[in-house]
């Protein structure tokens, strides 16, 4: 019997490590970034690597979540100052 479960371990380990990578990136970085410009950059990016690892959206869940977790680390960072 096949299992149709959308969210499970296998499907959330990548967006997940991704949005932690990008976060730490993000909190290592000390120049300010552009939000606007990283945003539609991962949308693009996210559009062109195509639907991983849900298959029923036309983006990339963790390419987007991995620049959502860059752009969160650094505005923490900059609050920190």
């Amino acid at each position: 019997m096949v299992s149709t479960v959308i969210f499970s371990i296998e499907t959330l380990y990548l967006p997940f490590i991704g949005s932690i990578i990008g976060f730490i990136l993000g909190y290592r970085i000390k120049t300010k970034i552009n939000i606007i410009f990283y945003l539609i950059i991962s949308l693009i990016i996210g559009y062109l690597v195509g639907p991983f690892p849900y298959y029923d959206f036309p983006i990339s869940i963790t390419c987007v979540l991995t620049f959502l977790g860059l752009i969160l680390g650094n505005l923490i960072t900059k609050k920190e100052k």
